[in-house]
C-alpha cells in the first residue's frame, strides 16, 4: 500500500512538473522556473522510492520467533484433537457400558 501510494504521488508530482514546465496546462506554470524543476526530481524520487523499495520486509529473530509460534500452534491442535478423540472414545464407553447395564436389568 505504501508502495503504491509512492509510486502515484511521484507519478502525480512528475506530471505536475512536466506539465509546468511545458506549459500545456496554463495553470501548473510556476513564476519561477525552478519550482517545476523541483516537483519533476521530487516526482522522480517518489517513483524510484516507491519502485525499489523493499516490501514486506521481516528481520530473522521476527521470522524465527513465528516459526515457533506456528510449530506450537500446531502441537497445541495436534493436543487438542487427541484429546477430543479420547472424550470420544470415553463416550463410547460409557454409552455402551450403560447399554450393557440396561441389557443385565430387562433379563433380570
Amino acid at each position: 500500500m505504501k508502495k503504491m501510494m509512492c509510486v502515484i504521488l511521484g507519478l502525480a508530482f512528475l506530471a505536475l512538473g512536466i506539465l509546468g514546465i511545458t506549459g500545456w496546462v496554463k495553470m501548473f506554470q510556476s513564476d519561477p522556473f525552478y519550482l517545476n524543476a523541483v516537483e519533476i526530481v521530487l516526482g522522480l524520487l517518489g517513483l524510484m522510492v516507491g519502485v525499489y523499495a523493499q516490501q514486506n520486509v521481516v528481520y530473522t529473530p521476527q521470522k524465527i520467533m513465528s516459526a515457533q509460534q506456528e510449530n506450537d500452534i500446531d502441537r497445541q491442535r495436534q493436543e487438542i484433537d487427541q484429546q477430543r478423540k479420547d472424550i470420544d472414545q470415553q463416550r463410547k464407553e460409557i454409552d455402551q457400558q450403560k447399554i450393557d447395564a440396561l441389557k443385565k436389568e430387562i433379563s433380570v
